[in-house]
């Protein structure tokens, strides 16, 4: 026979105005809780709507989770098929899933030799307006010109030499009239001479 929560509540009746520990938001532990405030809803029908509220919270959180994973396994197979639309092509244009679009030398599907991309409005870029140049395997690689877009003035760009996707050998930093970088960058470093 199952026993109830008053039945299996074996803690000590409290002293003359002392109360239960219980957790309150934003405050944290406290003595003030009732001794049926634990209790599951038939042996404190007032834990009902609480119980309630927790079910919904775990339905929708459940379902959430659910949204993310198939949005991700979506993304996941546009970009698949991005690969596999543009894997033979020598040159053209890409447009990808995310929004961006390239138009230039292929190998394999991906930016290589000369070409320019355009990028979306998402912040995975940067901020990244396009960059025009060499690629190698999908990244600025050789010469190039980067613009980034910025809320306060429009134009910051790089132009010079890249390797792996960063601003790396000989070129010119513009980040507004006063700010002017030119020289040699390692990784995305100006390197003071």
């Amino acid at each position: 026979m199952a026993k109830c929560c008053a039945c299996e509540d074996l803690r000590p009746l409290p002293s003359e105005g002392e109360g239960y520990e219980g957790y309150v938001d934003g405050i944290g532990f406290t003595n003030n809780a009732a001794r049926d405030d634990g209790y599951c809803s038939i042996c404190n029908t007032k834990n009902y709507v609480r119980w309630e509220r927790m079910q919904a919270d775990l339905e929708r959180k459940r379902v959430e989770d659910k949204n993310l994973e198939r949005i991700e396994r979506e993304r996941k197979q546009a970009a698949e098929r991005d690969r596999q639309n543009n894997r033979d092509k020598d040159e053209g244009t890409v447009q990808y899933s995310n929004g961006d679009v390239y138009v230039g030398s292929l190998r394999d599907g991906n930016p290589h030799g000369r070409g320019r991309m355009d990028y979306s409005d998402d912040d995975e870029n940067d901020n990244a307006l396009y960059y025009d140049g060499e690629w190698v395997n999908g990244k600025h690689e050789g010469k190039g010109k980067k613009m980034w877009w910025n809320n306060m003035w429009d134009n910051i760009w790089y132009e010079g030499e890249w390797r792996g996707g960063m601003m790396h050998g000989d070129g010119t930093h513009h980040l507004d009239d006063a700010d002017v970088r030119k020289g040699r960058f390692e990784e995305d470093v100006f390197c003071d001479e």
